[in-house]
């Protein structure tokens, strides 16, 4: 059974998924690609794809760096010319993720570095039912097989979704800040499997549990303590890593990516450096844990991006097991909730290259992206 999660999104053909990623392609799509019978003088190139670290991508240019077959119109030319059966399984699946969760059962949940899915616009995701269970059924796409009693945790499916609905719809209440929810989280751990799986006791007592986490818990002040900071600067750089995609290994470039990545995790250098579109804001100038810098009070709009993302991962089961480096439940449920932290440091990072001093939706969006895009791991 397919869930979907629910979400808006209508492709705006912008070409940002076929400029910004690495797009992998199977052995059987080289194959099938290569065959394709191009109109003469229409075949963009043979030589479309690259292998890194044994893998293949799909090429990009050397000059604009784009998909060998996207057009000046950021459209597809395979796509143009034979329909989108023709393209490989990343591409038709691309903004959806899939996973196998419980027995029979899958979800499916769209990612927020897409920006029509960040701007949550267009069609409710139920409206690509039939085109996401007709790519369920493609040999080359592997859901794994589903959750371990490990990754469980020792927790039963209904303790499961009892729980994850009601921080779910905890986080859509903008004076319940996240790391009280994350607090609330690891009480519950505290007490133990057999507490947690008394499903009508904890429907019972989650709300005054909540309630207490809340009261309890100290407003969110990341890089507080240096371990802290020292914390979220690698989460920063793993980000910023990541995004920086290329198929050049060459020693000039490891050096030069080892020298930026010192800089950034000693409080120096510039994210510009890494990326072009990212932001060009000295880190030291953008003085992310300096709470005088970023006294402005923050606008619910700013962090709305951010509630979604964490409401979508908790509905659709992505943030542990296969989703997250096999982590088990309790394990993932407190880094997908800590992930606030690291996503007020980009967005501060991100405000200080045009407003510093206060947020606005723009760098909370920036923020969102740049994490779920990195956030997890399918694990083999």
């Amino acid at each position: 059974m397919l869930q979907i999660a629910h979400q808006r999104f209508t492709c705006q053909e912008c070409g940002r998924c076929c400029r910004r990623f690495l797009v992998p392609v199977t052995p059987l799509e080289i194959e099938a690609i290569a065959k394709l019978p191009w109109p003469p003088g229409e075949c963009p190139t043979r030589d479309f794809y690259c292998s890194i670290h044994g893998h293949a991508f799909f090429r990009h240019d050397a000059q604009n760096g784009d998909c060998v077959y996207l057009d000046e119109h950021s459209h597809c030319r395979m796509h143009a010319v034979f329909g989108a059966k023709c393209k490989a399984l990343s591409c038709r699946a691309y903004p959806f993720e899939f996973l196998a969760t419980f027995p029979g059962e899958v979800t499916a949940a769209a990612r927020y570095d897409c920006p029509a899915v960040l701007a949550n616009s267009g069609h409710h995701t139920e409206h690509y039912r039939s085109d996401l269970e007709e790519i369920l059924q493609d040999s080359q796409l592997h859901l794994g097989k589903g959750f371990t009693a490990e990754e469980l945790d020792g927790l039963t499916r209904e303790s499961i979704l009892v729980l994850c609905e009601f921080l779910r719809k905890s986080i859509f209440e903008p004076d319940i800040p996240v790391n009280a929810l994350r607090e609330l989280a690891r009480r519950l751990e505290r007490l133990g499997r057999p507490f947690v799986n008394d499903v009508e006791t904890l429907k019972t007592v989650l709300p005054s549990m909540r309630d207490k986490a809340l009261r309890e818990t100290p407003p969110a002040t990341p890089g507080r303590t240096w371990p802290e900071r020292i914390r979220i600067r690698s989460k920063l750089l793993n980000c910023l890593r990541y995004d920086c995609q290329t198929g050049d290994f060459s020693w000039r470039t490891r050096l030069r990516q080892a020298t930026l990545a010192l800089k950034l995790f000693t409080g120096h250098g510039n994210p510009n450096d890494f990326d072009s579109r990212q932001p060009d804001s000295p880190f030291a100038k953008a003085r992310i844990f300096d709470a005088k810098t970023w006294s402005t009070p923050v606008s619910p709009e700013v962090w709305d991006s951010l509630r979604r993302c964490l409401a979508t991962r908790l509905e659709s089961l992505q943030f542990f097991g296969r989703a997250y480096y096999g982590a088990t439940f309790f394990k993932g449920l407190d880094e997908l909730l800590e992930i606030a932290d690291s996503a007020l440091a980009l967005a501060r990072l991100n405000a200080a290259a045009t407003h510093l001093g206060h947020l606005e939706p723009a760098d909370g969006d920036y923020a969102v992206a740049l994490i779920d895009h990195c956030h997890g791991k399918i694990s083999n």
